[in-house]
Order: C-alpha cells, then structure tokens, then sequence
C-alpha cells in the first residue's frame, strides 16, 4: 500500500468515507471517481454511492463527460461565504430570470463579500458590498479575490 493510500485508511478509518472525502474535496477543489478508486483501494460503485450521498445532502455538486469515470465532485457551493469578491459585469441573458428588485439590487465594478448562497432557482450568491448594501448575482457576474 502506497503512503497517499495509507493516509487515506487512517483518515477513512477515523472520521469515515463521507468526512474524508469532504476534507479532501476543500482541500483540493475536486475529486475524480477514478482518483478515489485509487487513493482508496475501493471499487466505483462504493464510491459513486458516496459522491451520491454528498450531493443529495448539498454538500458537493457533480459533473460527468463521457463514461462514469469520469464523474468529477466539486466543493458546493463553489464560493464559500466570508470569501471576498468583486462584481464584474451583468449577464444580460438572465436579466429575465430576476425579479426587479434583485436585478436592481446589484452594483458592478465593485468589492463585497459573499454572505450566503441561494439554489431553489439556480445558483446565486448574496454579496455584502463594501458600501453595506447587499446585492444578489449569478456566479458568471463574480470574481473571487485572491489574497496574499
């Protein structure tokens, strides 16, 4: 057994399938099915039933291109709140999907901090901006910014 597999069995082994994977899917942003299959020593419908469980209870979103092995799980939601963005430009395609007010609860071009987010109706995130107003935006209308 490698040392990345070993690992994985003790962190497996503590704090049980579903807490790794979550530790691992913050910490690296995404999980393939095959690269747990690996890292794991465990066979993909175990896996699949795992990155399954993650979703339904909200805590990751899935994406598949071609066959199963290629599922990938990412963080969900993708932006944590607390994080800091700036607003970049409105999507005009979805200027129907909002209601007035939420189209106009938004300002571009400036800094804020994401304060939660919204899924009954698609993914969108409420942003605090500097001024103390908050606003509401597709995830195409934000740039996260890195610091350091």
């Amino acid at each position: 057994m490698s040392r990345r597999n070993s690992l994985w069995e003790k962190e497996i082994g503590s704090v049980g399938i579903d807490a790794a994977l979550l530790d691992r899917l913050r910490f690296h942003g995404a999980l393939t099915v095959s690269g747990v299959m690996e890292c794991t020593q465990r066979g993909r419908q175990t896996i699949l039933k795992h990155f399954k469980r993650l979703v339904e209870n909200r805590q990751a979103q899935w994406r598949q291109k071609g066959n199963m092995s290629t599922i990938t799980l990412f963080k969900y939601p993708p932006i944590s709140p607390r994080t800091p963005v700036k607003t970049t430009e409105p999507n005009m395609a979805l200027q129907r999907e909002w209601t007035d007010e939420g189209w106009e609860s938004k300002k571009w071009g400036i800094r804020g901090e994401v304060i939660t987010h919204h899924d009954s109706h698609g993914l969108c995130y409420e942003v605090r901006h500097e001024d103390g107003t908050r606003g509401y935006y597709d995830p195409s209308e934000l740039e996260v910014i890195l610091l350091g």
